[in-house]
């Protein structure tokens, strides 16, 4: 599918910030710790969410949703396996989060588990080695084999872990899985994301024995999950990239935006620092956040992404694109993935972003420029919506192919933007 895009008018308007993708797939992931009861909670619309409740169902978890509303319920005599699961639908593969999947089945049903390989944005190398070795400590066996991953388990153990590398991803994994193993584990050097934190403390919610020292989390597991019939409702933090990319656009369309968002400060301090820097002049009124340009873009001698508190990996490509229109030279480092597929793209429009060594990109900004039919695709969530910021700004029409990479990331986003004044078109 394509997306249309005549730019260079300024958006102007009100969005209201979407609940956090990625706290709703591993939120869905922590109701498996529930025997009994339900959980509700209010979810975006998105693929990749529609890709997790697929696989959910699929193994026997009763999810109802209406409209945006959902309710889970997960009770372990009815989650149909028997010893030895396959997931090989398209669905796991799309979705790198699947992975979460694997140590709660392990755990639950001490039986195997294959399942396809993750998918998920194709951003460089995104290893799932950490929660390989993680499951390999606690007693499973786990191997790879033609596009399949094998994991066999009789009982999981305790266990004290250190991540070699802070990873987002395995710490959900551990933390969930080590709920159903019996005794006390132990992970150093986790992620602290405030999506992580929203999951500890919903796990605190649902009755698990979890503490979190620093970096350091501690879960005393009782081997079998929680037994109970409460009826949980789980208020979800909004989505902090979501909320950058809208005051990202406010300033490369040189427009006027407020977004509503609880906490940004908490979510999004380092990047609203960041944009002020460069010419946004940004003003606060309870969970409302106004943008717009105080002068013409600047630069950034250097910036990098970093682990939180520090700027976020996935708003990376959006400062890139946001930097192409600064006056000046500036440079971006990429510590989390190696995420450039778009910079090919953006050449297309003209954007002069070059790639050096060391994960590093130099950006020398232009002024202005101005799209003539131009084509590009889009290759992620992120990289695709860098893609259209950049086709909002730049004056004549432009065309993005594959856009259900920015639809997996992107709550309604077309509508939300055509309320700001964007002229879209879908084309089949």
């Amino acid at each position: 599918m394509k997306l249309k895009v005549v730019g260079g008018k300024p958006l102007k308007g009100y969005v209201d910030i979407s609940v956090c993708k990625n706290a709703i797939l591993p939120l869905f992931v922590s109701c498996l710790v529930l025997d009994g009861g339900s959980v509700s909670f209010f979810i975006s619309s998105i693929e990749d969410i529609k890709s997790l409740v697929f696989v959910m169902k699929y193994i026997g978890v009763i999810i109802n949703i209406d409209n945006n509303n959902v309710t889970v319920s997960v009770d372990y005599n009815n989650i149909s396996i028997n010893n030895d699961l396959l997931l090989d639908m398209l669905e796991v593969q799309k979705l790198r989060m699947s992975i979460y999947l694997l140590g709660p089945l392990l755990a639950l049903f001490n039986g195997s588990v294959k399942m396809l390989l993750p998918g998920g944005d194709q951003i460089g190398e995104r290893p799932i080695n950490f929660h390989i070795d993680i499951l390999k400590s606690m007693g499973a066996s786990i191997e790879i084999e033609n596009g399949f991953i094998i994991g066999k388990a009789s009982i999981l153990k305790p266990i004290e872990y250190i991540f070699p590398k802070v990873s987002t991803g395995a710490t959900y994994h551990a933390l969930i899985t080590a709920v159903f193993v019996n005794g006390k584990s132990i992970f150093h050097n986790c992620a602290i994301e405030p999506e992580v934190i929203f999951i500890y403390n919903t796990l605190k919610t649902f009755g698990v024995d979890i503490r979190k020292y620093g970096t350091t989390f501690v879960v005393y597991g009782n081997g079998k999950g929680i037994k109970n019939n409460k009826n949980y409702f789980i208020n979800i933090i909004p989505d902090r990239i979501e909320a950058f990319t809208y005051l990202c656009l406010g300033l490369i369309t040189n427009g006027d935006i407020t977004i509503k968002c609880d906490d940004i400060g908490y979510l999004c301090g380092k990047g609203i620092s960041l944009l002020s820097k460069i010419g946004a002049m940004i003003t606060f009124q309870d969970s409302f956040v106004n943008i717009k340009r105080s002068k013409d873009i600047g630069n950034i001698s250097f910036v990098e992404s970093e682990e939180f508190p520090g700027f976020p990996t996935d708003c990376g490509p959006l400062l890139v694109t946001l930097l192409g229109l600064g006056k000046g030279t500036s440079v971006f480092k990429e510590n989390i993935f190696h995420r450039f597929q778009y910079i090919k793209e953006l050449d297309k429009l003209g954007i002069d972003v070059k790639e050096n060594n060391n994960y590093e990109v130099t950006i020398d900004g232009i002024k202005e420029y101005v799209s003539n039919n131009s084509i590009v695709k889009s290759t992620d969530i992120r990289g695709g919506m860098s893609l259209l910021m950049a086709a909002l700004s730049i004056k004549g029409t432009t065309i993005i192919d594959d856009i259900y990479h920015i639809s997996r990331g992107y709550d309604d986003y077309i509508n939300k933007l055509i309320k700001l004044g964007a002229n879209l078109s879908i084309i089949d």
